[in-house]
């Protein structure tokens, strides 16, 4: 079939420059698209937030807006070429500030709530939304409705779109399968590469801290201090007692009127300045929580082995990342484990070209090509799509190997399994700004009234005449 293209619903397919049409899809980014328009009547011009559709029969290859129109007018000849390049759907989120709280909320429940309030007037409906985790409070305090919706990816890792007809979806990416099998019938050529790059096979994770058992310190009085330092930084509210006896416990400089005082991140016990200062026969006993630095290490024995036989010598490959957003242990070894995954085996690209349609970004595509060594499932990392005589895209791809992916997807669903509870800057406090505006009436009466004239001697008004004693 031809493709045609409209633009404000009008059709500019008579006027579209053949094989200059170029769709880019990059995952993570916005699509794009850029065309040549020859108009040899110069009276057709073109708004930038126009919508553009592309059609191949009745299927969308592609559905946005004018980003940038650039027009050329050949004066000698009278011809205007405007050169248009427009963008997916997923800018419009880029429009919008949010300034919402959200407390006790699914990650659908937050985005289904985004995109009701800001999308809605722009005609953008609900699609597949996971459930995902929830968060205990989040707060957005004027931020762009695409930094949110990228926040809400960041706890998933599934990714947001809004479609070429409008559909917002938040998806697992492993439901999202290229529409065929990338094979020596589908495909006009492959070719693939092998390279180390960000391989790695231990992978240490240094983390932020966690909390320890509860742990029972005991000290003697010696009748002068006051204050008695623990093992580790105190990391919940201690209890403590004196002779078996339940003291009183507040937050030093806030709290007044306790026995004892205690902060966060601090060693330190100290007694009220009104207290009896203990004695050797005194014994203070302390139960808390304490803090500890997390650093864990993971790594796959198998991978070392292998590297050695192609290499020799160790065959280790290490790495380290801080995460000091992560304060649990299990956490961040889940987190070592999916960098492993990702990146703990040599990673294979493919680049594939094909007439076959429907492929896009994000999707995972099945790969068969037993003389290049190929089988299994790879992420289409990038699209790039031509017109052939305007008469049907050719698309070039790059995907990467499945491996790749398939260890974020399993890190993910393992943590949306767990069902942890996700607490996000709980100290915010947001302020919505509001301009208010009302409207008073005003009305006035002027009385006029004729007086006497004015006879007191030193009150007399002007224009009359003061008579002196």
């Amino acid at each position: 079939m031809a493709i045609t293209i409209t633009i404000g619903g009008a059709s500019v397919t008579d006027i579209l420059e053949k094989n200059s049409l170029n769709l880019s899809d990059d995952a993570n980014a916005r699509n794009v698209l850029r065309f040549q328009l020859i108009d040899p009547t110069a009276t057709r011009h073109y708004a930038p937030g126009a919508e553009v559709i592309v059609l191949d029969g009745a299927t969308r290859l592609f559905a946005g807006t004018i980003e940038e129109p650039n027009e050329t007018l050949l004066q000698g000849r009278q011809i205007l070429i405007a050169n248009i390049t427009a963008v997916d759907f997923n800018q419009l989120p880029d429009r919008f500030l949010v300034a919402e709280t959200y407390d006790n909320k699914t990650i659908a429940q937050i985005a289904t709530d985004l995109v009701t309030v800001y999308l809605a007037a722009d005609s953008v409906t609900l699609g597949t939304i996971e459930t995902g985790p929830t968060i205990t409070r989040k707060v957005f305090n004027y931020v762009l409705l695409s930094d949110a919706l990228n926040w809400l990816t960041e706890q998933t890792g599934y990714p947001w779109s809004i479609s070429y007809t409008k559909v917002f979806t938040l998806q697992n990416p492993e439901s999202v399968i290229a529409p065929f099998v990338a094979d020596g019938t589908t495909c006009l050529s492959m070719r693939t590469n092998r390279a180390r790059g960000p391989y790695r096979n231990k992978q240490y994770i240094r983390a932020g801290r966690d909390l320890t058992d509860s742990r029972v310190e005991s000290f003697k009085g010696d009748g002068t201090r006051r204050t008695f330092n623990v093992s580790f930084p105190v990391g919940t509210v201690p209890t403590v007692t004196v002779d078996d006896v339940p003291k009183t416990v507040g937050i030093r400089g806030i709290d007044t009127g306790n026995d004892w005082y205690w902060n966060k991140d601090t060693n330190e016990i100290s007694q009220d300045d009104s207290g009896a200062i203990l004695t050797t026969s005194n014994t203070l006993a302390v139960t808390y929580r304490g803090l500890f630095p997390i650093l864990v290490q993971a790594q796959l024995d198998a991978e070392i082995a292998d590297r050695v036989v192609v290499e020799g010598g160790s065959g280790v490959y290490e790495a380290i990342e801080d995460h000091t957003d992560i304060d649990d242990e299990d956490l961040a070894m889940d987190t070592a484990l999916a960098r492993l995954a990702r990146d703990g085996s040599i990673h294979k690209t493919v680049e594939i070209v094909t007439d076959s349609s429907g492929l896009a970004a994000g999707q995972l595509l099945t790969v068969n090509e037993a003389k290049l060594q190929l089988s299994g499932q790879f992420l289409v990392q990038s699209v790039q799509a031509n017109d052939i005589q305007g008469a049907w895209l050719r698309s070039s791809a790059t995907c990467i190997s499945g491996d790749a992916v398939g260890g974020w997807i399993n890190f993910y669903q393992k943590l949306l399994a767990a069902k942890r509870e996700t607490v996000v800057r709980d100290n915010e406090v947001l302020l919505h700004l509001r301009l208010l505006t009302e409207t008073i009436a005003f009305t006035d009466v002027v009385l006029i009234s004729t007086a006497a004239p004015e006879s007191r001697i030193g009150s007399a008004l002007i224009n009359y005449s003061e008579v002196a004693a």
